[in-house]
């Protein structure tokens, strides 16, 4: 897939088979920043893929701004950063719909500070007006 020297503003390419897309050029799209996939790690390793610095790859891509939250398939995760630049409200609930935590980014970056919370399987819930976006993820 060749999409480079435009102005995406989104780019999705999650639909269960990125192992068959051998190669993925999104360079010079420069308000590119989020470029949804099957699987993250998979998609940083492969050498015949290429993107801007400036443009990540994520399992969910929000039109609502939302860049990057971080890293949330790492089984050891203590914190995660949410960069936006918008103001987002954000909870945090527990596999059973408890909520533990909740908030708002402030300035262009926020860190979520997870090492007080016991292992188990979260939903991060991020809100931007009437659009909602969220992510589950294994604490241990």
């Amino acid at each position: 897939m060749f999409c480079e020297n435009n102005k995406l503003t989104s780019l999705n390419l999650k639909n269960s088979k990125n192992e068959t897309l051998d190669n993925f050029n999104g360079e010079n799209n420069p308000a590119l920043n989020c470029i949804q996939v099957d699987n993250v790690e998979n998609s940083s390793i492969r050498s015949n893929w290429i993107k801007d610095a400036s443009a990540s790859y994520s399992t969910f891509c929000s039109t609502a701004g939302i860049t990057n939250i971080g890293s949330l398939n790492n089984s050891s995760l203590l914190r995660f950063e949410i960069k936006t630049a918008l103001n987002l409200d954000f909870k945090l609930y527990t596999i059973h719909g408890q909520e533990v935590l909740k908030g708002n980014t402030i300035e262009n970056n926020t860190i979520l500070r997870l090492d007080r919370f016991s292992d188990g399987l979260y939903i991060l819930r991020l809100i931007y007006k009437n659009v909602q976006v969220s992510k589950k993820f294994l604490l241990d």
